[in-house]
Parts: structure tokens; C-alpha cells; sequence
């Protein structure tokens, strides 16, 4: 009685393990299947090209540093100021 109850368990044990190999291959080709018909999105360049290199700047809004070649400026009196965006210059005052 306690070697067919053995038995079974070791059956069992067994079953499952192939039980849970077939699933787990049929579930990677399945995400296979779904990734190779998903189309990917366009990647769209939202930025212009900035120098890597280069002396960098502070903008005095939002304290981010800037390439000067890529920066947008605005000179006040003799003083030039150098913004990252176009939100940033809009905010400074007109007299600093």
C-alpha cells in the first residue's frame, strides 16, 4: 500500500515537471509569435543636434547646465544669459 502510494507521488512528480516544460515552451513561442508581429514604433529625433563637447553654461531659470554652442541666448546690456529651451528665456525677466 505505501509503495503503490510512492508509486503515485512519483508519477505525479513527474507528470508535472513535463506538464510545466511544455507550458513554459509554448508560452516563449507564443511571446515570440506576438513580438515578431508587432510593429515598432518610429523613434523621432525631438531634439537638435547639441555639441557633446564644449563650455557649459547655467541657465538661471531651471539651474540646467548648457553647452554654449547649443544654447539659446539673450543679452541683456553687456551681459549675455544662456537658457536650454525656449520656455526657460521666455521666463527670464526682461531686466535682470
Amino acid at each position: 500500500m505505501i509503495l503503490r502510494l510512492v508509486g503515485y507521488m512519483l508519477i505525479a512528480i513527474v507528470l508535472i515537471t513535463v506538464l510545466r516544460s511544455v507550458i513554459g515552451f509554448l508560452s516563449r513561442v507564443f511571446v515570440q509569435l506576438v513580438r515578431a508581429s508587432a510593429t515598432p514604433a518610429p523613434i523621432r529625433e525631438t531634439r537638435q543636434s547639441v555639441p557633446l563637447t564644449g563650455e557649459l553654461k547655467k541657465d538661471p531659470i531651471c539651474g540646467t547646465y548648457i553647452a554654449v554652442a547649443g544654447s539659446l541666448q539673450k543679452t541683456i546690456g553687456e551681459q549675455t544669459f544662456y537658457f536650454c529651451s525656449q520656455q526657460c528665456r521666455d521666463k527670464f525677466p526682461a531686466r535682470a
